[in-house]
């Protein structure tokens, strides 16, 4: 078995196709060459496929590209996309021509689509398998439903499966599968299907990314405090990039952990300081802290109007109040404003 494996993603643009063929000069002729791939590895059975002679090659969700003047459309990793150096020459120079059989299993309803809409355009040797509701990437679901190696022994012997029918008994126990068919849902504004689905999904797989997905989708359906403790739960599994802290900020405001709140705002800041939403976050929630405060002040202050109305009407004389209740009151209002002015100096507010 021959392994290519990137430390990075950079769609193995520094391995050539001299050189798959340089180290395949250097091994024991094989009677069968199979390649096989996922997602970036997908890509690279089908552009590396026929340089190793591959009979047949089976890609999961593979890309057509990600250069982004080929394919406009994808922005999905637009980030790895613009520090590329691109070298490979193009899909359709590739895979144009010759002899294989590339097998493409994906999820019509993704951005996938569209690459293996490329693909086919360009070979009539490309042989999609279409896979609803399987996300990215698709041998996710199909490992999750136990229809993974036997998929692939059938496409090995030229074989097509149909695999609707087993997914549709299966796919209670894939946690893939309900996530991607929440998504739709989502994408059709259909949220309370989709916080049903990812309940569902989160209760069998336990994944750190489809937890991540249902927090946001209970956000959605206006339930803050359950989104903040599905975030909780897989926080201690999550990559902790600066948008995902600055969102565990936003939670944590929501449910009244102002400290926390202010904490995680910093931690994005450190993280990203170039950024200029995590400071306006920030100081928005300042000012709603604030507000908070001078709103209860204004109720505080006509409670203490009313009282003391109320205490003239029945006495026929100005009301007042105990020397020790108003000291008391005026203490706690100047212990909530100098705590306000130690957070404002904390964060450079003031």
């Amino acid at each position: 078995m021959l392994t290519l494996k990137c430390n990075i993603n950079n769609w193995f643009q520094d391995v050539s196709i001299e050189t798959v063929q340089s180290i395949m000069a250097q091994l024991p002729a094989y009677d069968e060459i199979i390649t096989y791939g996922s997602s970036m590895g997908g890509y690279a059975a089908m552009y590396f496929a026929q340089a190793v002679g591959a009979r047949v090659c089976i890609a999961l969700s593979p890309q057509f590209s990600i250069e982004p003047a080929v394919v406009p459309f994808e922005m999905r990793w637009a980030g790895d996309a613009a520090r590329i150096h691109f070298t490979h020459q193009r899909l359709s120079e590739v895979i144009g021509h010759g002899g294989t059989t590339y097998y493409v299993l994906f999820d019509p309803h993704t951005l996938d689509g569209q690459h293996v809409d490329m693909m086919m355009e360009i070979s009539n040797r490309v042989m999609p398998i279409p896979i609803p509701h399987s996300g990215h990437p698709s041998g996710v679901v199909l490992q999750e439903a136990g229809l993974l190696a036997s998929t692939f022994d059938n496409l090995v012997r030229g074989k097509i499966p149909d695999l609707r029918e087993p997914l549709r008994k299966n796919r209670r126990q894939s946690a893939s599968y309900l996530s991607a068919l929440a998504q739709r849902c989502i994408d059709k504004r259909r949220m309370q299907t989709a916080e049903g689905l990812l309940a569902a999904a989160c209760k069998i797989g336990n994944r750190a990314d489809i937890q991540l997905s249902y927090s946001r989708v209970l956000l959605k359906n206006l339930k803050p405090q359950e989104a903040h403790d599905a975030l909780e739960e897989a926080w201690p599994k999550l990559g902790h990039d600066a948008h995902l802290i600055a969102y565990r900020a936003h939670l944590q405001h929501l449910t009244g952990d102002i400290d926390g709140a202010f904490k995680s705002f910093d931690d994005a800041i450190r993280k990203q300081p170039d950024l200029l939403a995590f400071y306006q976050g920030e100081r928005a929630m300042f000012g709603q802290v604030v507000r908070d405060f001078q709103n209860e002040k204004r109720l505080r202050d006509a409670a203490l109007a009313r009282a003391k109305a109320e205490l003239e009407l029945h006495h026929g004389q100005t009301g007042s109040f105990s020397r020790p209740v108003m000291i008391a009151t005026f203490s706690i209002s100047l212990v909530i404003l100098l705590i306000l002015a130690g957070v404002a100096i904390t964060f450079r507010l003031v």
